[in-house]
């Protein structure tokens, strides 16, 4: 058995003059997926990694992330919550770090959170600043909206607290949702997803059965397909992007160097790609 990980797991060091970044330093125990697990949080708090760094001798590990507030996020940066969250995510320290394997994390139950309202400008952006801090960790979502209106919003999430199956915690999240949005008539529901919807959290998308995605995204599907076509040979010209894979420099690791124009969430869509596949990151290094 494996104690929790402690205070000093992460260590957050703010920078010192305006424009500088701060400082984000995770020393745990290494899984699968960790770096994406925590580039995720990250992003979620309003934050754009700028600069980071990655070791680990597949028991152990150690991350630096150098990072900015987000353009136009707009709102302040939790770091208490945003520690609290990371250390959430460090699995257990081994007591015989050398001698045992690390147990992968069972996986979270998935909800559905229901939103019916009528619709407003920034909307979106209140719901998920509630939910994250509520420490609810927002797996998918569909959103629709009326020509008269009205929204009827689908969230699929996992709680970091593990207590959504509490009648208490299901109605503090739709109230406080609910004095968020400002509606009386607002309508908030929360029901344990069907167990198909369960593997969301570690699985594409596309992995579901077809019938659930046929129910759930269809139009949002096509509409992806349609304008992916229309812009494909746009990206080809704007955007040049490398990706190099080689596996001569070391018999047990292969190297992987991708070079291309920065975006959002880039890094996180990087790391969850290589997650999916049950790929380990040893040692990372971002400029």
């Amino acid at each position: 058995m494996g104690s929790p990980p402690s205070d000093e797991t992460v260590v957050i060091t703010l920078g010192q003059n305006h424009g500088d970044p701060s400082v984000i330093t995770v020393n745990c125990a290494d899984k699968i997926g960790l770096s994406c697990d925590l580039t995720r949080i990250i992003f979620d708090a309003g934050l754009s990694v700028v600069r980071g760094d990655l070791s680990t001798d597949g028991k152990w590990c150690y991350l630096i992330f150098w990072v900015l507030p987000r353009t136009g996020s707009g709102r302040p940066i939790r770091w208490a919550i945003l520690k609290r969250n990371l250390i959430s995510a460090c699995p257990p320290n081994p007591a015989h770090i050398f001698f045992m394997d690390i147990p992968e994390p069972r996986p979270k139950n998935v909800y559905i959170l229901q939103i019916c309202s009528s619709d407003r400008a920034g909307l979106l952006n209140d719901v998920s600043q509630v939910l994250w801090e509520l420490e609810l960790a927002v797996q998918k979502v569909k959103v629709s909206t009326t020509p008269e209106g009205k929204v009827m919003d689908f969230f699929f999430i996992t709680d970091n607290r593990d207590l959504l199956h509490t009648t208490k915690r299901r109605e503090d999240v739709c109230n406080r949702l609910k004095s968020v949005i400002g509606e009386s008539s607002t309508n908030c529901e929360l029901r344990l997803a069907p167990p198909e919807l369960t593997a969301m959290e570690y699985a594409p998308i596309l992995l579901l059965s077809p019938s659930i995605v046929g129910e759930l995204f269809t139009s949002e599907l096509t509409q992806f397909q349609a304008d992916s076509n229309s812009l494909q040979s746009k990206s080809t010209l704007i955007n040049k992007v490398s990706v190099t894979i080689d596996n001569s420099l070391s018999p047990g690791h292969t190297l992987l160097q991708i070079s291309c124009k920065d975006r959002r969430g880039l890094l996180y869509d990087v790391l969850r790609t290589l997650k999916d596949y049950n790929i380990q990151s040893c040692w990372l290094h971002l400029e």
